[in-house]
């Protein structure tokens, strides 16, 4: 009996061993495997790509160009001077031909022919009182009725001058060019302009630009091809920002600065106040030259370089400069003739 229940026991244990055993391996299974590292990915270099021209050779022009406007040398400016008042009569319009002492605008000065009247009896009641004061023969009284008819002339000179002035009348042969926006009854104002009048028979083409080293480099006397309703003209410089007369005004001045004056040399042209033409002025011309865009000129701190592909490398050379065009800069030294320039 005991025999039988030592087996048993031993039978027991063998199977809870077994089944720890078991347990155990398939634990093991139900654990999570390990990931396996992976190799970084191969990045290839990324191709940089360039904005390349090709350095050639070719032709430099130096020039001033543009488009001019004509305009008359003789031009007036008018305004009322003398007399204040409304405007009563407007006789002209911008595009009128007007001939010298044409009425143009007339002012209703009220009460203006009363004013003179008493001008006029003041000034000859001062001659009688000087002529009286001279039977007395008394010095003093005698300066005084001189100061009187001096006030009393002065007086009168003011009134007419109003009386003048209330008519705006042309004062050269021309063309109205330029009228302010006034009715009938408006207020005017004293020495403001209303009127301007231009002589088309005295004529000059104008071009204004911004002010720059081309621009001072023009001088009186150089040629200009001049393109005008279809046809090509030669001008020449008359004035230029270089040759301009001194003036103490400011902005006269200004526009001296920057603006070129020439005449035609065919005197039988005559074209049209305010039309346009295109000028164009040389300067300076190079044959042969290498050019290249400016913005592909880089520059720090006086130094003057431009970069280039060479191979798959990048090189920066100093260069120097020549003449500026329109169309790019004069390359003198560095750089060569079919080497590849990058754009910036």
């Amino acid at each position: 009996m005991n025999e039988w229940s030592d087996r048993r026991n031993v039978n027991k244990a063998m199977l809870m061993c077994i089944v720890c055993l078991l347990l155990f391996l398939s634990g093991c299974t139900l654990l999570p495997k390990e990931e396996e590292v992976l190799k970084p990915p191969l990045l290839v270099p990324k191709q940089e790509s360039y904005n390349l021209l090709e350095a050639k050779r070719g032709s430099a022009v130096k020039q001033v160009k543009g488009t001019g406007t004509f305009e008359s040398t003789n031009t007036v400016y008018q305004a009322f001077e003398g007399a204040a008042g409304k405007i009563a009569m407007i006789s002209a319009k911008v595009g009128d031909e007007v001939r010298r002492g044409d009425p143009l605008m007339e002012l209703n000065t009220e009460g203006l022919e009363i004013v003179l009247l008493e001008r006029e009896r003041d000034f000859e009641l001062a001659k009688l009182a000087l002529e009286q004061s001279k039977e007395t023969r008394d010095p003093q009284m005698m300066k005084i009725r001189l100061l009187e008819l001096d006030i009393a002339r002065k007086k009168l000179d003011e009134a007419r001058k109003q009386q003048e002035g209330k008519a705006m009348v042309a004062q050269i042969d021309g063309i109205v060019t330029f009228m302010e926006e006034v009715e009938i009854g408006d207020t005017i104002e004293l020495g403001k302009v209303y009127v301007v009048i231009a002589d088309p028979a005295q004529i000059r083409l104008a071009y204004s630009g911004a002010p720059s080293a081309e621009l001072e480099e023009v001088e009186v006397g150089m040629e200009a091809e001049i393109a005008y309703d279809g046809q090509t003209l030669r001008g020449i410089v008359t004035q230029s920002p270089s040759s301009a007369p001194e003036t103490d005004d400011e902005q006269l001045a200004e526009k001296y600065a920057r603006t070129i004056y020439f005449e035609l040399a065919d005197t039988g042209i005559k074209p049209e106040l305010h039309t346009t033409a295109d000028i164009v002025i040389i300067l300076l011309e190079k044959e042969n030259v290498i050019l290249i865009p400016r913005s592909a000129v880089l520059t720090l701190i006086g130094r003057n370089y431009v970069k280039i592909l060479d191979g798959d490398s990048v090189k920066e050379i100093d260069v120097e400069l020549g003449i500026n065009t329109l169309s790019g800069v004069e390359i003198i030294e560095g750089l060569e003739e079919g080497q590849m320039v990058i754009l910036q």
